[in-house]
């Protein structure tokens, strides 16, 4: 496989695992009372750069990227990847 196909692949992994892990730790926030185990599946950390605003003389526009891990995204990340793996 390209290099370049083969990165193209890693990113989609990365995004639509940690997507789903998000969706899924939602869910699971939804259904675990609250106290130390939903606070640890649920604690996210940002990591990305806040939005930047670009004043140009003909136009604007904002740019940004956040992503909010949890360690639900992660485990997301990770099955994904592994099911990937063993269809593709």
């Amino acid at each position: 496989m390209p290099l370049r196909k083969r990165f193209a692949v890693v990113v989609v992994i990365i995004l639509l695992g940690a997507m789903l892990g998000s969706a899924f730790g939602q869910i699971i926030g939804k259904i675990l009372p609250e106290g130390h185990v939903k606070t640890f599946f649920l604690k996210s950390v940002p990591v990305g750069f806040r939005t930047v605003h670009v004043d140009l003389a003909v136009f604007t526009f904002d740019i940004g990227l956040m992503l909010r891990l949890n360690i639900i995204s992660v485990v997301g990340v990770v099955v994904l990847a592994y099911l990937l793996r063993w269809v593709y």
